[in-house]
């Protein structure tokens, strides 16, 4: 597929399943918007990171609160084409991961 955007927002019965198959599936990817997502992990997002790495260049996480540290470091080692993140109220991301965020020179 030549997905180049999606927003999937406030959807709520969307799982990491889902989001994984979408990063496999559609790695042509460039915005991606999750906001909201609360059931979605750090598997999900890894998958993305991985599998549309050189493409994505927004990426909403605001609320998903099972995102944490480990998937940020993830998008920072993967995804150096990031121009925005959003990691609003994202309570499971620590002020420590900013220096991840900071490997991100676009940001």
């Amino acid at each position: 597929m030549h997905l180049q955007s999606l927003s999937l927002e406030e959807c709520k019965a969307i799982s990491d399943e889902a989001i994984i198959a979408v990063a496999r599936q559609c790695p042509s990817l460039h915005t991606l918007r999750l906001g909201g997502l609360y059931k979605i992990t750090d598997a999900a997002i890894i998958a993305v990171a991985k599998n549309c790495s050189n493409r994505v260049s927004i990426l909403n996480l605001s609320a998903c609160e099972k995102i944490t540290n480990a998937a940020i470091v993830a998008v920072a080692a993967h995804c150096p084409a990031l121009k925005v993140l959003n990691l609003t109220n994202c309570t499971n991301v620590s002020l420590t991961c900013n220096k991840y965020v900071n490997i991100l020179t676009n940001i």
